[in-house]
């Protein structure tokens, strides 16, 4: 068996890779173990294949009743159990890397088969915007077109297209969010509808190409334990929805594993990504700085790849100032400010949405990559990619600070801008690649593709107007240890958004956020007031109050003057 390309000769010794058609590392698998794992993922296959000829599954066994009416759950549970089966393997030739593309596919396949057909967060305008564009007609929409995408979603009356701030002069209403995306989808969405399925169903097609594509370029830079980590991540949650995150994910991945070998291609990724979110355009400096220093300034291929992302990434602004004269429809949603810490922070590690907390088992991987790169070859840190992915890093977290909708719907509780740094641990993960081939690495791995299929399938439903366990069990017994920003804890405490008042508490008053106006504070009606800083006396400043032994401390909220609530 040949021997994949992101391993040196050594390295393929101390692994073990052999040459014809044996399995790497299959002499050390647990056979037993890989035995049980096929059996059962055969015989659920089998009880899911009943299930779908008979419409249900009903028998006893003595006392127990067993009873199922959905083939997809058992199948998923089979293809999750193949998927380990690899994983155990370490299979790394072609035919282990197609069987990997199948099985993915099956588990994805699964998993939407048990959502049904629902509308998430901006899911409408994108909807709206492909069903026209697979008419051939604009992006923009008529009156009469408008009143149509009402049918799409029967009963769901949570979303409001008619926006007279975005309607031009022809009368047609456009969206804050911009069309690249839905023209992708318009020819699979054309398809769909011309069969009598759902428009979403287009959306769905391109979501599973645009991940396929990102499986197969990540793995000509980790082996299947680091492609598994990453694809069977919190991006699975987003898979059957009409919206931008698996774009825009399947694009910075490969932008990310580009970067040091082919940046043209990685240039031309970034301004695809920023065709929807336009901070992705300002990854494009560093990216070019890192290209240039690599190649010199000769390479065409690199100024080609700037020309051609550059465009891309020029289409949003121009199209929304030709419109509507306004720089981006996005423009709404900003609130520039010098933020906190805790607000560039928040999407990293905050209890409710931060990404360290969703997806820990990235997170640690990431961080023993690390550790290892600094033990062996700290110089490697200093690497013009490494660089430059830490630049973009902190570019994004900026970015990310600067929103006005921080708890932002249409999510299982990770913030949807969280995904985007998922994609930036690709460097670091292939420096160590060793790591990959450690039991105990595997067994993370395998964690993580069950934690994934349990915590972001996609029939869940979205989730951001109550506290995790985790933060509420802070708030609630160690309330000093997280001020998180002021939009966060008021929604998600009050359940609402945006919340109807800017003074909400925990059950117990444990943890309160009170506002000023200058001279006095306003407290939650449960809460007995007490007298507070004179910094918390501020107009327009929040402040939390921490119960604590003999009273309460007192802390500024991150982004308490900024507007709660968004789209």
């Amino acid at each position: 068996m040949a021997r994949p390309a992101h391993l040196t000769g050594e390295e393929t010794e101390r692994v073990g890779y052999t040459r014809g058609p044996v399995l790497v590392g299959y002499r050390d698998t647990p056979r037993m173990l890989r035995t049980a794992l096929v059996g059962a993922a055969g015989l659920l296959m089998l009880v899911a294949l009943v299930e779908w000829l008979t419409g249900g599954l009903q028998f006893h066994i003595g006392p127990l009743a067993v009873s199922a009416t959905q083939a997809g759950r058992p199948a998923v549970i089979a293809w999750a159990l193949l998927l380990l089966v690899l994983l155990i393997d370490r299979t790394e030739d072609v035919r282990g890397r197609r069987q990997f593309v199948a099985i993915f596919l099956g588990l994805l396949l699964s998993l939407i088969s048990l959502s049904g057909i629902r509308r998430v967060g901006d899911a409408a305008e994108y909807v709206a915007m492909g069903v026209n564009l697979a008419r051939r007609l604009p992006p923009s929409l008529s009156g009469a077109e408008l009143s149509r995408v009402g049918t799409f979603f029967p009963g769901d009356d949570g979303f409001q297209l008619t926006m007279p701030e975005y309607r031009g002069r022809d009368g047609r209403q456009d969206f804050p969010h911009f069309w690249f995306y839905p023209m992708l989808a318009a020819p699979f969405s054309r398809i769909a509808m011309a069969i009598g399925a759902h428009p979403i169903h287009g959306f769905i097609a391109v979501n599973l190409l645009l991940l396929f594509c990102a499986v197969v370029v990540l793995w000509t830079q980790l082996p299947l334990a680091g492609v598994l980590l990453l694809s069977a991540s919190p991006i699975l949650w987003w898979v059957d929805k009409a919206h931008t995150e698996v774009f825009t994910f399947a694009l910075l991945t490969m932008a990310m594993v580009w970067i040091g070998s082919r940046p043209w291609l990685s240039l031309l990724a970034l301004g695809a990504c920023a065709t929807q979110n336009p901070p992705i355009a300002g990854a494009m400096l560093p990216t070019l700085i890192c290209a240039l220093r690599r190649r010199g300034w000769r390479d065409a291929r690199v100024w080609g790849g700037l020309f051609g992302g550059t465009s891309l990434a020029l289409l949003h602004p121009l199209y929304y100032e030709a419109r509507l004269h306004r720089w981006s429809g996005l423009d709404q949603g900003v609130h520039w400010h010098w933020p906190a810490v805790r607000e560039v922070t928040t999407v990293l590690w905050d209890p409710n949405v931060g990404m360290v907390v969703h997806a820990p088992i990235v997170a640690a991987a990431a961080l023993a990559a690390l550790v290892l790169t600094i033990r062996r070859t700290p110089r490697r840190l200093f690497a013009a990619e490494h660089v430059t992915v830490l630049v973009i890093g902190m570019l994004f977290l900026l970015s990310f600070s600067q929103t006005t909708n921080v708890n932002s719907g249409g999510t299982p509780n990770p913030s949807r801008y969280g995904l985007w740094l998922l994609p930036l641990t690709i460097p670091i993960l292939s420096d160590a690649r060793d790591m990959w081939t450690a039991t105990v690495m595997r067994v993370l791995v395998g964690a993580s593709l069950a934690w994934s299929v349990f915590a972001f399938a996609p029939r869940l439903p979205d989730h951001y107007l109550t506290p995790t366990p985790i933060a509420m069990a802070v708030w609630t017994h160690w309330p000093s240890l997280d001020n998180p920003v002021a939009e966060v804890f008021a929604e998600r405490v009050s359940g609402r958004e945006p919340a109807p008042s800017s003074a909400v508490a925990t059950a117990g008053c444990e943890k309160v956020l009170i506002t000023a106006d200058g001279t006095h504070t306003n407290w939650p009606a449960q809460c007995a007031s007490t007298t507070v800083p004179p910094w918390c006396l501020t107009i327009g400043t929040s402040c939390y109050a921490n119960k604590e032994s003999r009273g309460y401390s007192f802390a500024l909220a991150p982004g308490g003057t900024a507007p709660f609530g968004g789209r």
